[in-house]
Protein backbone atom coordinates (compact mmCIF):
# COMPACT_ATOMS: atom_id res chain seq x y z
CA UNK A 1 0.00 0.00 0.00
CA UNK A 2 1.05 3.54 -0.86
CA UNK A 3 2.33 5.82 2.17
CA UNK A 4 1.25 9.14 1.86
CA UNK A 5 3.38 12.04 2.10
CA UNK A 6 2.69 16.16 2.03
CA UNK A 7 3.03 18.67 -0.82
CA UNK A 8 2.39 22.23 -1.68
CA UNK A 9 -1.21 23.18 -2.86
CA UNK A 10 -0.71 24.20 -6.05
CA UNK A 11 -3.02 20.87 -7.37
CA UNK A 12 -3.89 17.73 -5.48
CA UNK A 13 -0.99 15.87 -4.87
CA UNK A 14 -1.03 12.53 -4.43
CA UNK A 15 -1.11 12.65 -0.73
CA UNK A 16 -1.84 15.09 1.48
CA UNK A 17 -2.26 14.18 5.18
CA UNK A 18 -5.13 16.65 5.92
CA UNK A 19 -7.18 14.81 3.64
CA UNK A 20 -6.58 11.23 5.15
CA UNK A 21 -8.88 11.73 8.36
CA UNK A 22 -11.71 10.41 6.69
CA UNK A 23 -14.64 9.20 8.89
CA UNK A 24 -12.07 10.14 11.63
CA UNK A 25 -14.57 11.96 13.40
CA UNK A 26 -18.53 12.65 12.80
CA UNK A 27 -18.20 15.32 10.00
CA UNK A 28 -21.07 14.87 7.58
CA UNK A 29 -18.92 15.80 4.72
CA UNK A 30 -16.68 12.90 5.39
CA UNK A 31 -19.27 10.43 5.10
CA UNK A 32 -20.82 12.37 2.06
CA UNK A 33 -17.83 12.16 0.07
CA UNK A 34 -17.95 8.11 0.77
CA UNK A 35 -20.95 8.01 -0.27
CA UNK A 36 -20.55 10.21 -3.73
CA UNK A 37 -17.03 7.82 -4.08
CA UNK A 38 -19.19 4.47 -4.05
CA UNK A 39 -21.77 6.03 -6.12
CA UNK A 40 -19.63 7.15 -8.56
CA UNK A 41 -17.85 3.41 -8.50
CA UNK A 42 -21.08 1.54 -8.57
CA UNK A 43 -22.33 4.03 -12.13
CA UNK A 44 -18.81 2.44 -13.40
CA UNK A 45 -19.63 -0.78 -12.56
CA UNK A 46 -23.35 -1.32 -13.55
CA UNK A 47 -22.34 0.45 -16.85
CA UNK A 48 -19.35 -2.07 -17.43
CA UNK A 49 -20.16 -5.43 -16.13
CA UNK A 50 -24.71 -4.47 -16.06
CA UNK A 51 -24.54 -6.84 -19.02
CA UNK A 52 -23.46 -9.79 -18.16
CA UNK A 53 -24.78 -9.60 -15.34
CA UNK A 54 -28.46 -10.18 -17.32
CA UNK A 55 -27.18 -12.37 -19.93
CA UNK A 56 -24.43 -14.32 -17.69
CA UNK A 57 -24.87 -17.81 -16.15
CA UNK A 58 -23.32 -20.16 -14.40
CA UNK A 59 -19.72 -21.49 -14.97
CA UNK A 60 -17.68 -24.48 -13.16
CA UNK A 61 -17.83 -24.52 -9.90
CA UNK A 62 -20.88 -22.79 -9.51
CA UNK A 63 -22.76 -25.43 -11.21
CA UNK A 64 -21.48 -28.02 -8.46
CA UNK A 65 -21.98 -25.83 -5.67
CA UNK A 66 -25.95 -24.75 -6.66
CA UNK A 67 -26.06 -28.38 -7.04
CA UNK A 68 -24.46 -29.39 -3.70
CA UNK A 69 -27.13 -26.94 -2.08
CA UNK A 70 -30.30 -27.83 -3.82
CA UNK A 71 -29.98 -31.67 -3.08
CA UNK A 72 -28.26 -30.85 0.45
CA UNK A 73 -30.08 -32.64 3.49
CA UNK A 74 -31.98 -30.00 5.84
CA UNK A 75 -31.08 -27.56 7.24
CA UNK A 76 -29.85 -27.21 4.09
CA UNK A 77 -27.35 -23.88 4.43
CA UNK A 78 -25.40 -26.54 7.62
CA UNK A 79 -25.39 -29.42 5.46
CA UNK A 80 -23.77 -27.73 2.30
CA UNK A 81 -21.22 -26.05 4.40
CA UNK A 82 -20.01 -28.99 5.97
CA UNK A 83 -18.94 -30.17 2.57
CA UNK A 84 -17.72 -26.77 1.63
CA UNK A 85 -15.38 -27.07 4.30
CA UNK A 86 -14.20 -30.51 3.62
CA UNK A 87 -12.78 -29.10 -0.38
CA UNK A 88 -12.11 -25.40 1.08
CA UNK A 89 -9.37 -26.70 3.57
CA UNK A 90 -7.81 -23.81 5.81
CA UNK A 91 -10.46 -21.02 4.35
CA UNK A 92 -13.10 -22.11 6.75
CA UNK A 93 -14.48 -18.74 6.72
CA UNK A 94 -15.04 -19.09 2.89
CA UNK A 95 -16.61 -22.55 3.14
CA UNK A 96 -19.01 -20.13 5.23
CA UNK A 97 -19.86 -18.13 2.99
CA UNK A 98 -20.26 -20.29 0.19
CA UNK A 99 -23.96 -21.23 0.76
CA UNK A 100 -25.17 -18.45 1.22
CA UNK A 101 -25.61 -16.97 -2.34
CA UNK A 102 -27.34 -20.05 -2.75
CA UNK A 103 -29.64 -19.85 0.34
CA UNK A 104 -30.57 -16.31 -1.31
CA UNK A 105 -30.70 -16.70 -4.50
CA UNK A 106 -31.51 -20.59 -5.41
CA UNK A 107 -30.32 -21.03 -9.60
CA UNK A 108 -30.57 -17.29 -10.28
CA UNK A 109 -27.70 -17.12 -12.18
CA UNK A 110 -28.94 -13.17 -12.61
CA UNK A 111 -28.52 -12.29 -9.01
CA UNK A 112 -25.60 -13.93 -8.39
CA UNK A 113 -23.71 -12.23 -10.61
CA UNK A 114 -25.35 -9.14 -9.36
CA UNK A 115 -23.90 -10.19 -5.87
CA UNK A 116 -20.68 -10.55 -8.35
CA UNK A 117 -21.07 -7.18 -9.48
CA UNK A 118 -21.62 -5.65 -5.50
CA UNK A 119 -18.72 -7.46 -4.10
CA UNK A 120 -16.42 -5.90 -6.39
CA UNK A 121 -17.79 -2.67 -6.27
CA UNK A 122 -17.27 -3.12 -2.34
CA UNK A 123 -13.99 -3.85 -2.65
CA UNK A 124 -13.01 -0.91 -4.73
CA UNK A 125 -14.55 1.20 -2.30
CA UNK A 126 -12.88 -0.67 0.55
CA UNK A 127 -9.43 0.33 -1.46
CA UNK A 128 -10.96 4.38 -1.93
CA UNK A 129 -11.16 3.95 2.13
CA UNK A 130 -7.70 2.18 2.65
CA UNK A 131 -6.10 4.90 0.70
CA UNK A 132 -8.19 8.14 2.11
CA UNK A 133 -6.91 6.77 5.12
CA UNK A 134 -3.32 6.79 4.69
CA UNK A 135 -3.67 10.43 3.32
CA UNK A 136 -4.30 9.97 -0.50
CA UNK A 137 -6.08 12.35 -1.72
CA UNK A 138 -9.43 11.87 -2.98
CA UNK A 139 -9.20 12.36 -6.32
CA UNK A 140 -5.93 9.75 -6.49
CA UNK A 141 -8.09 7.40 -4.33
CA UNK A 142 -11.25 7.30 -6.45
CA UNK A 143 -8.97 6.92 -9.28
CA UNK A 144 -7.17 4.25 -8.28
CA UNK A 145 -10.21 2.52 -6.70
CA UNK A 146 -11.70 2.44 -10.14
CA UNK A 147 -9.29 1.57 -12.36
CA UNK A 148 -8.79 -1.71 -9.51
CA UNK A 149 -12.54 -2.54 -9.98
CA UNK A 150 -11.88 -2.32 -13.78
CA UNK A 151 -8.47 -4.19 -14.18
CA UNK A 152 -8.90 -6.93 -17.02
CA UNK A 153 -6.50 -8.98 -15.74
CA UNK A 154 -8.64 -10.11 -13.20
CA UNK A 155 -11.88 -9.77 -14.55
CA UNK A 156 -12.90 -13.69 -13.06
CA UNK A 157 -13.50 -12.45 -9.94
CA UNK A 158 -16.70 -9.93 -11.47
CA UNK A 159 -17.77 -12.14 -14.17
CA UNK A 160 -18.03 -15.69 -11.69
CA UNK A 161 -19.93 -16.16 -9.28
CA UNK A 162 -17.89 -18.22 -6.96
CA UNK A 163 -14.34 -16.57 -7.32
CA UNK A 164 -16.13 -12.92 -6.78
CA UNK A 165 -16.74 -14.47 -2.99
CA UNK A 166 -12.84 -14.42 -2.33
CA UNK A 167 -13.17 -10.30 -2.37
CA UNK A 168 -14.23 -10.75 0.93
CA UNK A 169 -11.20 -11.67 2.17
CA UNK A 170 -9.58 -8.56 0.29
CA UNK A 171 -11.86 -6.66 1.97
CA UNK A 172 -11.30 -8.13 5.36
CA UNK A 173 -7.80 -6.99 4.77
CA UNK A 174 -8.36 -3.61 3.68
CA UNK A 175 -10.50 -2.85 6.49
CA UNK A 176 -8.46 -3.95 8.86
CA UNK A 177 -5.76 -0.98 7.28
CA UNK A 178 -8.09 1.41 8.29
CA UNK A 179 -8.82 0.44 11.47
CA UNK A 180 -5.01 -0.35 12.47
CA UNK A 181 -4.43 2.94 10.95
CA UNK A 182 -7.44 4.82 13.06
CA UNK A 183 -6.12 2.59 16.18
CA UNK A 184 -2.75 4.76 16.31
CA UNK A 185 -4.49 7.89 16.83
CA UNK A 186 -5.92 6.94 20.14
CA UNK A 187 -4.71 6.23 23.22
CA UNK A 188 -4.98 3.77 26.38
CA UNK A 189 -6.93 0.23 26.53
CA UNK A 190 -9.46 1.63 23.72
CA UNK A 191 -6.31 1.97 21.30
CA UNK A 192 -5.37 -2.08 21.89
CA UNK A 193 -8.45 -2.93 21.71
CA UNK A 194 -9.06 -0.80 18.11
CA UNK A 195 -5.50 -2.77 17.31
CA UNK A 196 -7.26 -6.48 18.29
CA UNK A 197 -10.18 -5.51 15.71
CA UNK A 198 -8.09 -5.18 13.03
CA UNK A 199 -5.73 -8.18 13.95
CA UNK A 200 -8.93 -10.42 13.97
CA UNK A 201 -9.62 -8.64 10.45
CA UNK A 202 -6.22 -9.91 9.19
CA UNK A 203 -6.98 -12.81 10.60
CA UNK A 204 -10.07 -13.52 9.06
CA UNK A 205 -8.92 -12.00 5.79
CA UNK A 206 -6.35 -15.36 5.86
CA UNK A 207 -9.03 -17.67 6.64
CA UNK A 208 -11.08 -16.36 3.87
CA UNK A 209 -8.48 -16.49 1.12
CA UNK A 210 -4.74 -15.96 2.04
CA UNK A 211 -3.80 -13.87 -0.99
CA UNK A 212 -3.22 -10.97 1.20
CA UNK A 213 -1.31 -13.17 4.13
CA UNK A 214 2.26 -11.83 2.71
CA UNK A 215 0.77 -7.88 2.62
CA UNK A 216 -0.61 -8.40 6.42
CA UNK A 217 2.87 -9.36 7.10
CA UNK A 218 4.24 -5.90 6.06
CA UNK A 219 1.31 -3.88 7.00
CA UNK A 220 3.13 -2.29 10.31
CA UNK A 221 5.80 -0.17 7.81
CA UNK A 222 2.50 1.61 7.34
CA UNK A 223 2.67 2.22 11.54
CA UNK A 224 5.86 3.77 11.02
CA UNK A 225 6.31 7.66 11.32
CA UNK A 226 2.45 7.22 12.31
CA UNK A 227 2.71 6.38 16.03
CA UNK A 228 6.01 6.17 18.50
CA UNK A 229 8.59 3.23 17.05
CA UNK A 230 7.65 1.36 19.93
CA UNK A 231 4.05 1.33 20.05
CA UNK A 232 4.42 0.66 16.10
CA UNK A 233 6.92 -2.58 16.83
CA UNK A 234 4.61 -3.49 19.10
CA UNK A 235 1.59 -3.54 16.82
CA UNK A 236 3.63 -4.82 14.07
CA UNK A 237 4.67 -7.81 16.06
CA UNK A 238 0.74 -8.80 17.17
CA UNK A 239 -0.06 -8.72 13.47
CA UNK A 240 2.98 -10.69 12.76
CA UNK A 241 1.86 -13.51 15.58
CA UNK A 242 -1.58 -13.76 14.61
CA UNK A 243 -0.95 -14.13 10.79
CA UNK A 244 1.46 -16.17 11.03
CA UNK A 245 -0.55 -18.58 13.24
CA UNK A 246 -4.06 -18.33 10.82
CA UNK A 247 -0.75 -18.87 7.90
CA UNK A 248 0.35 -22.12 9.52
CA UNK A 249 -3.31 -23.76 10.58
CA UNK A 250 -4.09 -22.79 6.61
CA UNK A 251 -1.05 -24.74 5.11
CA UNK A 252 -1.52 -27.90 8.11
CA UNK A 253 -5.50 -28.06 6.79
CA UNK A 254 -5.33 -27.40 3.26
CA UNK A 255 -1.90 -30.05 2.97
CA UNK A 256 -4.58 -32.42 3.60
CA UNK A 257 -7.24 -31.41 0.75
CA UNK A 258 -5.41 -29.89 -1.72
CA UNK A 259 -1.13 -30.17 -3.67
CA UNK A 260 0.50 -27.80 -1.80
CA UNK A 261 3.80 -26.60 -3.89
CA UNK A 262 6.92 -27.61 -2.31
CA UNK A 263 9.86 -24.97 -1.85
CA UNK A 264 11.52 -26.42 -4.79
CA UNK A 265 8.38 -25.47 -7.40
CA UNK A 266 7.95 -22.34 -5.48
CA UNK A 267 11.58 -21.24 -5.85
CA UNK A 268 11.37 -22.90 -9.99
CA UNK A 269 8.09 -20.55 -10.30
CA UNK A 270 9.91 -17.41 -9.61
CA UNK A 271 11.43 -16.74 -12.67
CA UNK A 272 7.73 -17.13 -14.41
CA UNK A 273 6.11 -14.76 -12.51
CA UNK A 274 8.81 -12.25 -12.89
CA UNK A 275 8.96 -12.72 -16.61
CA UNK A 276 4.86 -12.39 -16.82
CA UNK A 277 4.91 -9.92 -14.22
CA UNK A 278 6.71 -7.10 -16.39
CA UNK A 279 4.50 -8.50 -19.04
CA UNK A 280 1.55 -7.66 -17.09
CA UNK A 281 2.64 -4.35 -16.36
CA UNK A 282 3.71 -3.22 -19.67
CA UNK A 283 0.01 -3.91 -20.49
CA UNK A 284 -1.67 -2.75 -17.79
CA UNK A 285 0.27 0.84 -18.59
CA UNK A 286 -0.97 0.27 -22.41
CA UNK A 287 -4.34 -2.24 -23.01
CA UNK A 288 -4.18 -1.70 -26.32
CA UNK A 289 -0.91 -3.05 -27.63
CA UNK A 290 -0.39 -6.57 -27.18
CA UNK A 291 2.75 -7.27 -29.47
CA UNK A 292 6.68 -7.67 -28.03
CA UNK A 293 7.63 -4.52 -29.55
CA UNK A 294 4.58 -2.14 -28.05
CA UNK A 295 5.82 -3.96 -24.72
CA UNK A 296 8.94 -3.27 -24.76
CA UNK A 297 8.39 -0.07 -25.63
CA UNK A 298 6.10 0.41 -22.89
CA UNK A 299 8.67 -0.56 -20.09
CA UNK A 300 11.58 1.10 -21.67
CA UNK A 301 9.04 4.46 -21.10
CA UNK A 302 8.31 3.57 -17.78
CA UNK A 303 11.73 3.18 -16.76
CA UNK A 304 13.22 6.03 -18.07
CA UNK A 305 10.30 7.68 -16.24
CA UNK A 306 11.29 6.43 -13.50
CA UNK A 307 14.38 7.17 -13.38
CA UNK A 308 14.36 10.88 -14.52
CA UNK A 309 11.85 11.21 -11.70
CA UNK A 310 14.46 9.33 -8.74
CA UNK A 311 17.44 11.31 -10.03
CA UNK A 312 15.41 15.13 -10.13
CA UNK A 313 14.32 13.97 -6.25
CA UNK A 314 17.66 12.95 -5.24
CA UNK A 315 19.07 16.29 -6.21
CA UNK A 316 15.95 17.94 -4.31
CA UNK A 317 14.40 19.73 -6.93
CA UNK A 318 11.67 18.23 -6.78
CA UNK A 319 10.08 17.43 -3.69
CA UNK A 320 7.10 16.57 -4.34
CA UNK A 321 7.81 13.71 -6.19
CA UNK A 322 8.24 11.60 -2.32
CA UNK A 323 4.69 10.19 -2.19
CA UNK A 324 4.54 9.26 -6.12
CA UNK A 325 7.60 7.45 -5.69
CA UNK A 326 6.54 6.14 -2.20
CA UNK A 327 3.55 4.69 -3.79
CA UNK A 328 5.74 3.26 -6.79
CA UNK A 329 7.06 1.46 -3.85
CA UNK A 330 3.95 0.33 -2.32
CA UNK A 331 2.61 -0.87 -5.60
CA UNK A 332 5.88 -2.88 -6.07
CA UNK A 333 5.24 -4.59 -2.26
CA UNK A 334 1.83 -5.28 -3.04
CA UNK A 335 2.43 -7.35 -6.55
CA UNK A 336 5.20 -8.66 -4.99
CA UNK A 337 3.83 -10.22 -1.86
CA UNK A 338 0.23 -11.16 -3.47
CA UNK A 339 2.75 -13.40 -6.14
CA UNK A 340 4.87 -14.49 -3.12
CA UNK A 341 1.40 -16.55 -1.79
CA UNK A 342 0.98 -17.70 -5.61
CA UNK A 343 4.10 -19.48 -5.65
CA UNK A 344 4.18 -23.09 -6.06
CA UNK A 345 0.15 -23.33 -7.50
CA UNK A 346 -1.28 -24.08 -10.54
CA UNK A 347 -1.83 -20.10 -10.88
CA UNK A 348 0.48 -17.82 -13.12
CA UNK A 349 -0.33 -13.85 -13.57
CA UNK A 350 -1.03 -13.75 -17.46
CA UNK A 351 -3.64 -16.69 -16.85
CA UNK A 352 -6.90 -16.04 -18.60
CA UNK A 353 -10.17 -16.95 -18.23
CA UNK A 354 -11.67 -18.43 -14.60
CA UNK A 355 -7.41 -18.45 -13.79
CA UNK A 356 -6.99 -15.28 -13.69
CA UNK A 357 -8.77 -14.39 -10.43
CA UNK A 358 -4.90 -14.94 -9.18
CA UNK A 359 -4.45 -11.24 -9.77
CA UNK A 360 -7.24 -10.78 -7.48
CA UNK A 361 -5.20 -8.93 -4.84
CA UNK A 362 -1.87 -8.15 -7.29
CA UNK A 363 -4.34 -6.78 -9.21
CA UNK A 364 -4.82 -3.66 -6.86
CA UNK A 365 -0.86 -3.69 -6.99
CA UNK A 366 -0.96 -3.00 -10.53
CA UNK A 367 -2.80 -0.13 -10.95
CA UNK A 368 -1.12 1.88 -7.94
CA UNK A 369 2.07 1.16 -9.78
CA UNK A 370 0.13 2.22 -13.23
CA UNK A 371 -1.13 5.34 -12.12
CA UNK A 372 1.65 6.27 -10.05
CA UNK A 373 3.84 5.99 -13.00
CA UNK A 374 1.56 7.84 -15.62
CA UNK A 375 1.20 10.73 -12.74
CA UNK A 376 5.02 10.79 -12.00
CA UNK A 377 4.96 11.26 -16.14
CA UNK A 378 2.24 13.55 -16.66
CA UNK A 379 3.99 15.85 -13.78
CA UNK A 380 7.56 15.26 -15.34
CA UNK A 381 6.14 16.58 -18.82
CA UNK A 382 3.51 19.44 -18.03
CA UNK A 383 4.51 20.24 -14.24
CA UNK A 384 2.91 19.87 -10.76
CA UNK A 385 -0.09 22.45 -11.98
CA UNK A 386 -3.21 22.06 -13.40
CA UNK A 387 -1.88 20.97 -16.27
CA UNK A 388 0.35 18.52 -15.25
CA UNK A 389 -3.17 16.90 -13.20
CA UNK A 390 -4.87 17.27 -16.25
CA UNK A 391 -2.68 15.59 -18.48
CA UNK A 392 -2.50 12.45 -16.10
CA UNK A 393 -6.04 12.48 -15.25
CA UNK A 394 -6.29 11.84 -19.30
CA UNK A 395 -3.90 9.46 -19.35
CA UNK A 396 -5.46 7.68 -16.41
CA UNK A 397 -8.96 8.06 -18.81
CA UNK A 398 -7.45 6.30 -21.61
CA UNK A 399 -6.53 3.57 -19.51
CA UNK A 400 -9.52 2.65 -17.95
CA UNK A 401 -11.06 3.33 -21.50
CA UNK A 402 -8.57 0.05 -22.68
CA UNK A 403 -9.42 -1.76 -19.48
CA UNK A 404 -13.01 -1.63 -20.24
CA UNK A 405 -12.57 -2.26 -23.73
CA UNK A 406 -10.93 -5.34 -22.63
CA UNK A 407 -13.36 -6.18 -20.50
CA UNK A 408 -16.36 -6.26 -22.61
CA UNK A 409 -14.24 -8.81 -25.10
CA UNK A 410 -13.89 -11.36 -21.75
CA UNK A 411 -17.81 -10.68 -21.30
CA UNK A 412 -18.43 -11.78 -24.41
CA UNK A 413 -16.73 -14.59 -24.37
CA UNK A 414 -18.11 -15.59 -20.87
CA UNK A 415 -21.64 -15.47 -22.60
CA UNK A 416 -20.43 -17.29 -25.69
CA UNK A 417 -20.06 -19.87 -22.91
CA UNK A 418 -22.93 -19.23 -21.97
CA UNK A 419 -25.02 -20.33 -24.77
CA UNK A 420 -22.76 -23.24 -25.52
CA UNK A 421 -23.78 -24.42 -22.27
CA UNK A 422 -27.93 -23.55 -22.87
CA UNK A 423 -27.25 -25.72 -26.46
CA UNK A 424 -25.93 -28.79 -24.29
CA UNK A 425 -28.57 -28.94 -21.14
CA UNK A 426 -30.93 -28.20 -24.29
CA UNK A 427 -30.30 -31.00 -26.67
CA UNK A 428 -30.02 -33.31 -24.26
CA UNK A 429 -33.53 -32.57 -23.04
CA UNK A 430 -34.92 -33.27 -26.38
CA UNK A 431 -32.89 -35.91 -27.25
CA UNK A 432 -33.18 -37.96 -24.04
CA UNK A 433 -35.86 -36.58 -22.40
CA UNK A 434 -36.56 -39.90 -20.07
CA UNK A 435 -33.42 -40.85 -18.38
CA UNK A 436 -33.45 -43.98 -16.34
CA UNK A 437 -32.52 -43.55 -12.75
CA UNK A 438 -27.86 -43.19 -12.09
CA UNK A 439 -27.88 -42.73 -15.67
CA UNK A 440 -24.57 -41.31 -16.91
CA UNK A 441 -24.20 -38.88 -19.78
CA UNK A 442 -21.13 -38.87 -21.67
CA UNK A 443 -21.51 -35.54 -24.04
CA UNK A 444 -19.62 -35.72 -27.10
CA UNK A 445 -18.89 -32.93 -29.98
CA UNK A 446 -18.98 -29.93 -27.61
CA UNK A 447 -15.78 -27.39 -27.10
CA UNK A 448 -14.42 -27.48 -23.38
CA UNK A 449 -13.88 -23.84 -23.11
CA UNK A 450 -13.62 -20.73 -25.26
CA UNK A 451 -10.37 -19.75 -26.59
CA UNK A 452 -9.85 -16.62 -24.50
CA UNK A 453 -10.05 -19.36 -20.75
CA UNK A 454 -13.35 -19.34 -19.82
CA UNK A 455 -14.55 -23.01 -19.50
CA UNK A 456 -18.05 -24.27 -20.92
CA UNK A 457 -18.44 -27.79 -19.33
CA UNK A 458 -14.28 -29.15 -18.94
CA UNK A 459 -14.74 -30.78 -15.36
CA UNK A 460 -16.03 -33.46 -14.43
CA UNK A 461 -18.67 -31.63 -11.65
CA UNK A 462 -19.57 -28.89 -13.52
CA UNK A 463 -21.51 -31.06 -16.24
CA UNK A 464 -22.65 -32.87 -13.95
CA UNK A 465 -24.35 -30.74 -11.47
CA UNK A 466 -25.75 -28.84 -14.61
CA UNK A 467 -27.73 -32.18 -15.39
CA UNK A 468 -28.63 -32.99 -11.56
CA UNK A 469 -30.22 -29.47 -11.42
CA UNK A 470 -31.56 -29.36 -15.01
CA UNK A 471 -33.25 -32.95 -14.66
CA UNK A 472 -33.76 -32.55 -10.52
CA UNK A 473 -32.07 -35.93 -10.09
CA UNK A 474 -29.59 -36.24 -7.93
CA UNK A 475 -28.34 -39.64 -9.00
CA UNK A 476 -27.68 -38.89 -12.43
CA UNK A 477 -24.22 -38.35 -13.44
CA UNK A 478 -22.56 -36.47 -16.55
CA UNK A 479 -19.16 -35.77 -18.26
CA UNK A 480 -17.67 -33.83 -20.95
CA UNK A 481 -15.77 -36.01 -23.30
CA UNK A 482 -13.09 -33.51 -25.47
CA UNK A 483 -9.77 -33.22 -26.84
CA UNK A 484 -7.52 -34.79 -23.88
CA UNK A 485 -10.17 -37.11 -22.28
CA UNK A 486 -10.21 -40.60 -23.44
CA UNK A 487 -12.86 -42.87 -22.98
CA UNK A 488 -11.86 -46.67 -22.06
CA UNK A 489 -14.13 -49.48 -22.82
CA UNK A 490 -13.38 -52.49 -20.30
CA UNK A 491 -14.87 -55.85 -20.31
CA UNK A 492 -17.45 -54.82 -17.90
CA UNK A 493 -17.57 -51.19 -17.14
CA UNK A 494 -16.53 -47.93 -18.83
CA UNK A 495 -13.35 -45.82 -17.66
CA UNK A 496 -12.63 -41.93 -18.56
CA UNK A 497 -8.54 -41.02 -18.58
CA UNK A 498 -7.61 -37.23 -18.49
CA UNK A 499 -4.82 -35.39 -16.82
CA UNK A 500 -5.82 -32.85 -13.92
CA UNK A 501 -8.65 -32.49 -11.78
CA UNK A 502 -10.67 -34.48 -14.33
CA UNK A 503 -11.13 -37.59 -12.05
CA UNK A 504 -14.31 -39.78 -12.75
CA UNK A 505 -15.15 -43.30 -11.09
CA UNK A 506 -15.28 -46.01 -13.06
CA UNK A 507 -19.06 -46.41 -14.60
CA UNK A 508 -20.71 -50.16 -15.26
CA UNK A 509 -22.32 -50.57 -18.63
CA UNK A 510 -26.45 -50.56 -19.06
CA UNK A 511 -27.53 -46.84 -17.76
CA UNK A 512 -24.52 -44.63 -19.77
CA UNK A 513 -25.66 -43.03 -22.71
CA UNK A 514 -23.34 -41.19 -25.45
CA UNK A 515 -24.70 -37.68 -26.61
CA UNK A 516 -23.89 -36.41 -29.91
CA UNK A 517 -24.69 -32.58 -29.02
CA UNK A 518 -23.86 -30.81 -32.37
CA UNK A 519 -25.50 -34.30 -34.10
CA UNK A 520 -28.25 -34.93 -32.03
CA UNK A 521 -27.34 -38.30 -31.94
CA UNK A 522 -27.84 -41.05 -28.83
CA UNK A 523 -26.71 -44.13 -28.07
CA UNK A 524 -27.22 -46.67 -25.20
CA UNK A 525 -24.42 -48.42 -24.43
CA UNK A 526 -24.68 -52.07 -22.79
CA UNK A 527 -21.53 -53.91 -23.26
CA UNK A 528 -17.88 -53.55 -24.39
CA UNK A 529 -18.96 -54.05 -27.98
CA UNK A 530 -21.39 -51.64 -28.13
CA UNK A 531 -18.59 -49.24 -26.44
CA UNK A 532 -15.94 -49.71 -28.66
CA UNK A 533 -18.79 -49.46 -31.84
CA UNK A 534 -20.11 -46.17 -30.23
CA UNK A 535 -16.45 -44.57 -30.12
CA UNK A 536 -15.68 -44.77 -33.65
CA UNK A 537 -19.02 -42.59 -34.45
CA UNK A 538 -18.93 -40.34 -31.45
CA UNK A 539 -15.97 -38.11 -31.90
CA UNK A 540 -14.81 -35.92 -28.62
CA UNK A 541 -14.76 -31.95 -28.72
CA UNK A 542 -12.63 -29.84 -29.25
CA UNK A 543 -10.73 -28.23 -26.80
CA UNK A 544 -11.39 -24.65 -27.39
CA UNK A 545 -14.67 -23.60 -29.21
CA UNK A 546 -13.82 -21.65 -32.95
CA UNK A 547 -13.79 -17.78 -32.84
Amino acid sequence: MPVPGTTHRSSPSLGEAREGRLLADRNPRRVVELVVAVSALLGVGVIVFGPHVLHGGFYSDDWADAARYHFADSPRYWSSFRGFQHNSGGRPLLALIRPTPHALFGQNASLHLGLALALGVLTAACLYLALRTLGVARLHAWWIAMLALLFPWADSIRLWPSASLNNVAVCFYLLGVVIAIKGLRLRGAVSYAVHGAAVLLYVASVLTYEVAAATALLTGFLYLGRARTSTAVHRWAADVVAVGGALMYDLLATSGTKPVGSFGQRIADIPTFIRQSFSLLSLSLFPFGTSSAAKAAVLLLAAAILGVALVRFRRGVAPWLQPWLLAVLGGVIVIASAYFMLLGSYLDPLDDGISNRGNIFAGIGFVILVYSLTGIGARLVAGEGRAGVAVGLAVAGLIAVGYGIRVNHDESDWRRSTLWQRRVLAVSDQVLPRLPHRATILTFGVPAMISSGPPIFNETWDLHGAVELDRNDPSLRAFPIYTGVRVICHADRLSISARGEYNVPTVLYGRIFFLDIPGRRVERVRNRTACRAALDGFRPGPLTAPA
